[in-house]
């Protein structure tokens, strides 16, 4: 009776311990493949569009993303042809959209704007765009603005290796792709391996009835 139990009892563990591994991978496996929809947030917009031409002098620079990003590391720089800072203050979030203040009446001219930001997920991402201003006043700034304030310096130090920042970041997304290919290897040798083992348990439960019925 002991001997008839033992032969009956393993095969259902091992059976069950293979169901397990099986769902336990394809959970594995399932968010793995979800990681891809928390990557770092994407410029969806910025306003003034890229190369866009105005009549008017803007009074803001706003920048629009996928997702979430991390306040109070947002970083946006405004500079004129010939260097000066025309950013007031310093940039504000509110969810996926950052906002930075430029100053008043900005004379005609072309402009360079510089921003980073830190996504939700930590990752920092960084860009440019172009505008130009066409009014009756087309004197550039002068470069003495870009001394308004020591935070509008450092802004404008800090955005300017923003550049060196989008280079590296194509490096960091090749490594986490590569992780996650071994990541589906390892799962589908894990599925392979529980499925052997659901097989094998079943011949050996098949083995003992054929025994016992012996």
């Amino acid at each position: 009776m002991g001997h008839h139990c033992r032969v009956n009892i393993s095969p259902h563990r091992g059976r069950v311990r293979a169901l397990l591994l099986t769902l336990l991978v394809a959970a594995g496996v399932s968010l793995t493949w979800a990681g891809p929809a928390s990557a770092h947030a994407r410029l969806v917009s910025i306003s003034p569009a890229d190369g866009a031409t105005l009549t008017t002098a803007p009074t803001e620079v706003v920048v629009t993303f996928d997702d979430t990003v991390t306040p109070g590391l947002s970083v946006v720089t405004v500079k004129s042809s010939n260097g000066a800072n025309v950013a007031q203050g310093k940039a504000t979030e509110a969810g996926p959209v950052v906002t930075q203040a430029l100053l008043p009446d900005l004379p005609g001219g072309a402009y360079t704007v510089a921003w980073k930001i830190v996504s939700d997920d930590g990752h920092p991402v960084s860009g440019t765009s172009t505008f130009t201003v066409q009014t009756e006043d087309a004197t550039p700034l002068a470069s003495a603005t870009s001394t308004t304030s020591s935070s509008s310096a450092t802004t404008t130090a800090t955005a300017t290796s923003s550049p060196s920042t989008s280079v590296a970041a194509p490096g960091a997304g090749g490594g986490i792709a590569g992780a996650k290919g071994l990541l589906y290897i390892l799962a589908l040798a894990a599925i392979v391996y529980g499925i052997l083992g659901l097989a094998r348990a079943r011949r050996k439960q098949r083995a003992a009835q054929h025994r016992d019925q012996a």
